[in-house]
């Protein structure tokens, strides 16, 4: 309480404000995602294909460092699955940032840190080039299979496919802009957008050996 002018009035607690950023993926709403002052990612929302709500997940940290996840608002509602799922994230973002890679916002990128670090952590050998303020580097006749399950890359590339080269490009401040794949069935490009160094779109680009096409996009608007 504090007494001022012989009136006692209460102290108000400081009203907590979280960002949000909506990912809307062919312009239908799957996600809202939360993050406290710290830009550090605290809740995020699933939504079904009708725009209802079905499933809220809480990110919980210590020291900096994410500790646990649960599910609704019971924090004793440990969700194991998700906090093993970030835990592993989290340790996929550090090891792609001893590559100097670096994702805008790894936890609501959570499956494009882990398709590239799983690809990182079985090629041995990339040729580096520069060109236009960009770093570039590829490996060729990789003859790969990769398990990528669960990922959103499968939606894409099957399991059991062969991946044959990779390719990926940084901007001049090392975030990630481009990653290339190509396997036994088509080639897949995956184009990231940033605004001020923010992601703001990724798209998913598939190109069969047939001359098909299949084309995602993944946008991401900010509120405050």
């Amino acid at each position: 309480m504090i007494k001022k002018d012989g009136y006692i009035t209460l102290n108000k607690k400081p009203t907590i404000k979280h960002s949000k950023i909506n990912l809307t993926i062919n312009n239908q709403k799957i996600c809202n995602y939360y993050f406290d002052e710290s830009q550090k990612l605290v809740k995020y929302q699933d939504f079904s294909s009708n725009g209802e709500s079905y499933q809220e997940t809480n990110l919980e940290y210590k020291n900096g460092k994410f500790d646990y996840a649960f599910s609704g608002s019971d924090k004793n509602n440990k969700n194991d699955w998700s906090s093993n799922y970030y835990s592993n994230i989290e340790f996929y973002d550090d090891f792609l940032i001893t590559k100097n890679i670096k994702i805008d916002n790894p936890f609501m990128l959570s499956s494009e840190v882990k398709d590239i670090q799983n690809l990182l952590a079985n090629i041995e050998s990339f040729q580096k080039t520069s060109r236009n303020n960009q770093t570039i580097f590829k490996s060729k006749k990789l003859n790969l299979n990769i398990r990528f399950s669960p990922s959103k890359i499968t939606l894409f590339i099957p399991l059991n496919s062969i991946i044959n080269n990779f390719e990926y490009i940084l901007d001049k401040n090392g975030y990630l802009i481009k990653e290339t794949i190509a396997f036994n069935d088509g080639v897949l490009t995956i184009s990231f957008f940033y605004n001020n160094q923010k992601i703001s779109k990724i798209i998913y680009s598939l190109r069969y050996n047939n001359g098909e096409m299949l084309v995602s996009n993944q946008n991401y608007r900010y509120f405050i």
